[in-house]
């Protein structure tokens, strides 16, 4: 994916439910702070300022870090959390959560997989950095959930812009997008797309296996929908290299379906496949898909020798 353009990099994240027993974060108790304003010149306003300080350098800090310090600042452990349906109640899942970056075509750009109590906006950053480390992206569409400061801040400091659907706050109706950005965030539904595909044909409605082995199942699944969806860009790009090399061929003719290319624009009506094309092509799938598989395999074969 080196130096490949992209148009849109729709970001989004599904919850995979498991049998598990969830971790929870033991909550750290801070000793109570006067409330109200600082009093000018006051002990209190000085460390409040320092305090400040501190979180604009780690902010900093966060915004220029390489994508590994950033994907290990979050919780990959299987975790609580809650969610709103349709009907305004919450709903509470025990398991993980999938957060995925794909491209015009629905093809995986990246993921991370985190505990499902890991909020959205806090693996957009990351996402976006290894999307921009593997290709050069235009825009970045995110829903309501990634409102926040740091996302845009690390947008603008790649050059890169985000449309991110508003919402209303305490009554007030937010602004409506501009056309183009409207007709823009059309294109997010290619990871919904990928998200059903993924859990609907991939997935199971919760998983029974636990740690390590929960986390091979679903790396193992995004593995397959990606292969799903780089071979149907393939055969989509093949449909129309033959339809540019023969505009007059029709699918009435029996042999278009048994060949790769037509000679009957030319005068000629007979179909001869490109053999060593055919095969170079078949080949490379073959050998990229059990590439694959063989560095997920060692993958999970050393996290069980440790």
């Amino acid at each position: 994916m080196d130096n490949r353009m992209v148009g849109h990099l729709s970001i989004d994240s599904t919850i995979i439910e498991a049998r598990e027993k969830p971790f929870v974060k033991k909550k750290e108790v801070s000793p109570p702070k006067k409330r109200g304003r600082k009093k000018k010149g006051s002990p209190e306003e000085k460390e409040y300022r320092e305090q400040k300080a501190r979180e604009e350098l780690e902010r900093l800090e966060y915004l220029t870090e390489d994508f590994i310090k950033s994907y290990y600042r979050l919780e990959m452990r299987c975790s609580l959390t809650a969610k709103q349906n349709s009907k305004g109640m919450k709903q509470w899942f025990i398991g993980y959560k999938i957060h995925l970056a794909t491209d015009d075509f629905g093809v995986l750009i990246a993921y991370i997989i985190t505990g499902a109590c890991v909020h959205d906006c806090k693996v957009a950053v990351p996402l976006m950095k290894m999307a921009y480390q593997r290709t050069d992206f235009f825009y970045a569409l995110m829903d309501k959930g990634y409102l926040n400061p740091d996302i845009n801040a690390y947008a603008d400091m790649i050059g890169r812009k985000v449309i991110i659907d508003q919402r209303a706050r305490r009554g007030i109706i937010p602004l409506p997008m501009d056309k183009p950005e409207a007709e823009r965030y059309k294109a997010r539904t290619t990871v919904e797309r990928t998200n059903s595909e993924l859990k609907d044909g991939y997935l199971p409605d919760k998983i029974y296996r636990r740690g390590r082995h929960a986390r091979y199942d679903i790396e193992l699944a995004i593995l397959l929908t990606t292969l799903k969806k780089v071979r149907n860009v393939l055969l989509a790009r093949e449909e129309a290299r033959v339809a540019w090399l023969c505009p007059k061929t029709t699918p009435s003719c029996p042999k278009l379906a048994e060949s790769t290319h037509c000679f009957h624009c030319l005068g000629i009506h007979q179909h001869e496949p490109d053999d060593s094309a055919s095969l170079c092509r078949k080949e490379c799938i073959f050998l990229l898909c059990w590439w694959a598989i063989l560095k997920l395999a060692l993958k999970y074969y050393f996290m069980m020798v440790r």
